[in-house]
């Protein structure tokens, strides 16, 4: 039961004043005490805080969402963003399907040909890191394979953005049967710059899709492709709501705490009834209120005070914990080491060239087994296969000490293989000097 003086006071404050537009009178105040009827503008004041205009592009599903946790997470970027270069960072090359050595192809000479020069603006690195990323952020990427009338042979690649492609898949397919099991795509509607192409039935062959390694368990979508994203909604808008909030935090903070009214017993101060005028010059000043140079820091009326303070800074917040929890998980679904976004993982990782070697072996280099198979298909590689070969990189040449440790072990297993009479001297020779080679 709300107190009789303190209902009047209420009422003195939130009841408008009489008007000529009896249709335009508004009760905020119920017998019961509650309020209702709120203006637009105080409902809009109340509820701005709720929904932080970037969390709020973080809805929906598919592409449009996709691209949208890209853009506003940099942690998801980032990571995106290190396996791409680190991609580029291979040398391609030819090798044998049976022996997976190098080997010279003159059909392989002219697939390159095409890879470092796919279309009139993208050069092999722009190619391999926007496949690369349509791979990790969509889980596919769609490729445009330019052929020449009456030939199968590709002399162009075109990358299709995953949001101008709209995929119809077939019904009614008997996986049992090869024929139908082949191809499961109906159409691909295509919008580039107003430019619509829908391809259909055997013009489906245009489109290559390179699909990522994530897995569809989804019923009747389990030949579709799927993007990791999706297990990573909850992570990917903690951290845009923990930036936005450091950032509101940082720019428009506001005062601290408010200097106001110090009420006496007799209830003096507790209501102070506040009109339009005086309420948007209060809202007005408060914009000069923060933690930058030139901004005020505390409220000050012209009344007795007292001070309460109406705000938390970032640690009270607790918010780099969060952020950095949240970081970690995604850096595990990309299998992407903590150092590298610049979280210390001493327990995994003695050294940075550690955490890189392993973002190479678990995270880049089956993305380059993804892209090789592809275009083996796309070029039809016949005793040839394409590779990346990561080998020259800083980070897979063992050290000086790695060198003479393992160059220890080895003789000392020699030597006991020659005593056992399990290996020749001169075969125990041959290689210790390969090794050294």
């Amino acid at each position: 039961m709300i107190p009789m003086n303190l209902k009047q006071g209420i009422q003195k404050i939130f009841t408008p004043k009489p008007s000529k537009e009896a249709s335009k009178e508004v009760s905020w105040l119920n017998n019961d005490g509650s309020l209702s009827n709120l203006p637009a503008d105080v409902i809009s004041a109340i509820t701005r805080g709720s929904t932080s205009s970037a969390v709020r592009k973080l809805s929906g599903t598919g592409n449009q969402f996709y691209t949208a946790c890209y853009e506003y997470c940099p942690t998801l970027q980032a990571i995106v963003q290190k396996k791409c270069e680190g991609l580029v960072n291979g040398k391609m090359i030819a090798i044998d399907p049976a022996t997976e050595k190098a080997k010279t192809s003159d059909a392989f000479n002219k697939a390159m040909k095409v890879i470092n020069r796919p279309n009139a603006l993208m050069t092999r690195n722009s190619l391999l890191m926007y496949i690369d990323a349509c791979i990790n952020v969509y889980g596919v990427a769609y490729l445009y394979q330019v052929m020449p009338e009456g030939f199968n042979t590709v002399t162009g690649l075109v990358p299709i953005p995953n949001n101008a492609v709209s995929v119809t898949y077939k019904t009614g397919v008997n996986v049992a049967d090869p024929q139908q099991f082949t191809n499961l795509v109906d159409t691909y509607s295509i919008n580039i710059l107003g430019m619509p192409l829908m391809l259909r039935g055997e013009f489906t062959k245009y489109i290559k899709e390179i699909r990522g390694t994530g897995i569809n368990l989804r019923s009747g979508y389990e030949y579709r492709p799927t993007s990791r994203i999706d297990s990573l909604r909850m992570p990917i808008t903690n951290i845009v709501a923990s930036i936005e909030s450091r950032n509101q935090i940082i720019v428009k903070r506001g005062a601290e705490g408010i200097l106001s009214p110090k009420t006496g017993q007799d209830q003096t101060g507790a209501f102070m009834g506040i009109d339009p005028v005086v309420q948007k010059s209060i809202q007005d000043e408060f914009l000069k209120y923060g933690y930058l140079d030139g901004q005020w820091h505390s409220v000050i009326t012209q009344v007795p005070l007292e001070y309460t303070p109406i705000t938390r800074n970032v640690a009270q917040l607790g918010l780099f914990e969060g952020e950095n929890t949240d970081k970690r998980t995604i850096a595990l679904s990309y299998n992407m080491p903590a150092p590298l976004i610049g979280l210390p993982d001493e327990a995994k990782y003695n050294t940075f060239t550690e955490a890189q070697r392993q973002m190479y072996e678990g995270a880049v280099i089956p993305d380059a087994g993804i892209i090789s198979q592809a275009f083996d298909e796309i070029f039809k590689a016949d005793g040839w296969k394409f590779y990346f070969d990561f080998s020259n990189l800083d980070c897979f040449q063992k050290s000086e000490t790695e060198r003479a440790t393992a160059l220890d072990k080895t003789i000392t297993a020699l030597t006991n293989g020659i005593t056992a009479g399990l290996i020749q001297q001169e075969d125990a020779q041959r290689i210790v000097t390969d090794f050294l080679n």
